[in-house]
């Protein structure tokens, strides 16, 4: 955690980062979490296995960007030969360009209000939320597949996530839903004697019917949940195919985000000039919507989206930057900026 806050104070005024930690537990542990909420000592905290820290960089897009996103990939591959370093260097190339205007949902730069877990539920057992919040995390960050939230065409079901919700903010947390999967109604039927789509049904994604259905589905979970500082992820690691079938295509991604993005604006949900006064909390009219949230930092599938205009769409800039190491190394990868 040390070195965690010593990264956050170093980088304070040119790039916002918070770290979510993914916890990923197994049966075993799961019961004696159950355990020990219903008999809790004092001072205990969850019992999980850290796999990953996920950085990820908040920051405001340019209304007229100074440099040319080309120009500003090419720096960073130059910087450094380490990805993580490489998208500091592009995010500070930005910052010195540009005023930012952070999102008052989002938390308070040189921070660690960001910190978070991820977690694969709706219903949290007994305990649960309260001890991720006793160990000094803020964030939960979840899926919330259309596919579970519109059982019909039209008709959307989000009372699991209405229950999830307000678990959380009994516990004093802040939801990060992830608006990914397509949806079987509108994914390619099978051939003669072949399996049809599978998860995330994305083989018709980059058809009109696809997006507009998306932008419907979108608005509705949005509006449901309008004014309550939710940040909004568009898709989870749109570059690999386990997440974009039958392959990643960035054009489609990024035909789908400006076309959610669009939808929400039209809805009144957000606001097309993305000035945030001083002060101002969260409000119907101002969702977040934050993005792409590639695995690892895939500089060109980023510099597309950045080139295609979505840092005029996203209010936060999120990627996956998966490490091999222990999650201590995080701080020497990228932490290499000399103290102000």
């Amino acid at each position: 955690m040390g070195e965690i806050a010593e990264c956050a104070a170093r980088t304070k005024g040119a790039a916002f980062c918070w770290a979510t930690v993914n916890l990923r537990v197994g049966p075993e542990a799961r019961e004696k979490r159950r355990q020990a909420a219903r008999s809790p000592k004092a001072g205990t905290t969850p019992d999980a296995t850290i796999l990953l820290i996920h950085w990820t960089h908040f920051e405001s897009r340019p209304r007229s960007p100074a440099v040319h996103l080309r120009d500003w990939t090419q720096s960073a591959m130059q910087a450094s030969s380490q990805p993580m370093r490489a998208l500091l260097v592009l995010v500070l190339l930005v910052t010195a360009n540009v005023r930012a205007h952070i999102h008052p949902s989002l938390p308070e730069p040189g921070t660690l209000d960001g910190l978070g877990v991820n977690i694969h539920f709706t219903e949290p057992q007994p305990g649960e939320l309260e001890m991720i919040r006793a160990a000094g995390f803020r964030w939960v960050r979840m899926d919330f597949t259309w596919a579970a939230t519109e059982p019909e065409p039209g008709r959307c079901d989000f009372s699991k996530y209405d229950s999830l919700v307000a678990a959380l903010e009994k516990a004093g947390l802040r939801a990060y839903f992830i608006l990914d999967s397509g949806h079987p109604k509108y994914a390619r039927p099978a051939a003669p004697g072949a399996a049809g789509d599978t998860h995330p049904f994305t083989s018709r994604a980059g058809t009109q019917e696809f997006r507009d259905a998306f932008e419907k589905w979108a608005v509705a979970a949005v509006g449901h949940f309008k004014g309550r500082g939710i940040v909004w992820e568009l898709w989870n690691e749109p570059n690999i195919a386990g997440f974009w079938k039958p392959k990643p295509d960035v054009q489609q991604y990024i035909a789908l985000a400006k076309t959610a993005s669009a939808a929400l604006e039209k809805a009144g949900l957000r606001s097309a000039s993305r000035t945030f006064p001083p002060g101002l909390k969260h409000a119907a009219a101002c969702e977040c919507l934050a993005g792409p949230a590639t695995r690892v930092v895939a500089l060109p599938f980023l510099g597309a989206c950045f080139g295609a205009g979505l840092l005029d769409v996203f209010d936060a800039i999120s990627v996956h930057p998966y490490r091999q190491g222990a999650p201590e190394s995080v701080a020497d990868s990228i932490c290499f900026f000399p103290p102000r």
